[in-house]
């Protein structure tokens, strides 16, 4: 991850402030251990997931700008503009439920392709208002907001069952089929 940062002082009453945030995580998508009774049933660093589904790859990327000006000691005016991009790729095996005998787990399969961006804005004057020896503290103020969501997944829900004592990795799964095919804006 890197998340650098900048503040320019535009005038005495007056900054611009940009922020970064980027980053990617390679990891191996692990829903956990199964629990029977209220407690681990295995040990918790076990894996019953399938080694060769490789790693899922999350990234994200935000950027923000501020603006703040003063105009008195009483007032101020500050504007802000974010945009962020954030996705998971990748495919894996996770556990669904326990069966009966309390050591075959069912599995499914599934792949992410999952994209998002977010763009939003404000605009803000603060103040101080006075009157009968009481000092008011306001804000007026707009904002905006555009989100962009899109999913695919592909699942299968019978991916080969394991044993989660003696858990043999490899098995062919189902072939996967569309689960998933989403846009939403807001």
């Amino acid at each position: 991850m890197i998340s650098p940062s900048f503040i320019w002082r535009l005038s005495e009453d007056t900054t611009l402030s940009y922020e970064l945030e980027m980053s990617e995580q390679k990891a191996t998508f692990d829903r956990g251990v199964p629990f029977v009774g209220g407690r681990a049933a295995v040990p918790v660093l076990g894996f019953y997931g399938e080694p060769n589904d490789g790693l899922h790859t999350t990234r994200t990327v935000g950027n923000q700008l501020f603006l703040q000006h003063y105009i008195n000691d009483d007032w101020s005016f500050q504007s802000g503009l974010s945009f962020r991009e954030s996705s998971i790729e990748g495919v894996s095996t996770e556990a669904r439920f326990l069966r009966s005998d309390n050591q075959t787990l069912a599995r499914q399969r599934r792949t992410r392709d999952n994209n998002a961006s977010d763009l939003s804005g404000r605009a803000e004057v603060l103040g101080k208002l006075r009157g009968l020896g009481v000092t008011h503290n306001v804000l007026f103020g707009v904002d905006a907001n555009r989100f962009h969501d899109r999913r695919l997944q592909y699942r299968t829900a019978s991916a080969a069952d394991i044993n989660i004592y003696n858990p043999v990795y490899g098995r062919a799964a189902a072939a996967m089929t569309l689960n998933t095919d989403q846009k939403e804006a807001q």
